[in-house]
């Protein structure tokens, strides 16, 4: 029996901006240029950056797409 269902995949593009006092990313589908995601997190206090990959990871666990 065939399945005459297609896969369909969308390529994403990722984009992040990181500062000491939080951090903003979206993902955009590349063909449309459509906003798929957009999340704005503030950090509750400024991080230092010896810290900082402990947040944007904690973040990005929480935030998997």
């Amino acid at each position: 029996m065939t399945n005459n269902n297609q896969l369909h995949t969308i390529s994403k593009k990722l984009s992040i901006q990181v500062c000491l006092d939080g951090l903003s990313f979206f993902t955009q589908n590349i063909a449309s240029k459509e906003v798929i995601t957009y999340k704005s997190i503030p950090f509750e206090q400024k991080v230092d950056p010896a810290k900082l990959l402990g947040e944007v990871t904690t973040i990005f666990n929480a935030y998997p797409e």
